[in-house]
């Protein structure tokens, strides 16, 4: 299975962007950027231990990442975000987590390399 849910993107580009590659560009790049930046804070948030801040990070992540059919990163960030959400609770145990920060930091580049690939396909760039 491809990181990018290609009918989700397809239709996401018809319906949304009305097939218009520059609506794309804008859209993907911005999404491109702040999937990137929320990896970032999760991997620090994770390493300072803020977990309110992962969980967040992780929500975000989720919804960002899924408008454009990256139905596998959102689904690895719901999976985060929902072990975060037990931070409250004493016997949180954050090490659970440390795996799946370096699986969402791998997806994260495959995910905005291939949206870089379909957007390019389409006659655009990011």
């Amino acid at each position: 299975m491809s990181i990018i849910d290609l009918g989700i993107l397809d239709r996401f580009f018809d319906e949304v962007c009305d097939k218009e590659i520059e609506i794309l560009e804008d859209i993907a790049g911005d999404c491109v950027n702040e999937t990137q930046s929320l990896a970032k804070q999760i991997q620090n948030s994770f390493t300072v231990k803020d977990w309110e801040v992962f969980n967040r990070s992780a929500h975000s992540m989720k919804s960002t990442s899924k408008a454009l059919g990256g139905v596998k990163l959102s689904a690895h960030a719901e999976e985060m975000e929902h072990t975060s959400a037990d931070y409250k609770k004493p016997d949180f145990d954050p090490s659970a987590l440390t795996e799946n920060v370096a699986l969402l930091n791998a997806m994260v580049v495959e995910f905005t390399e291939a949206l870089r690939n379909e957007v390019a396909k389409n006659g655009g760039s990011i």
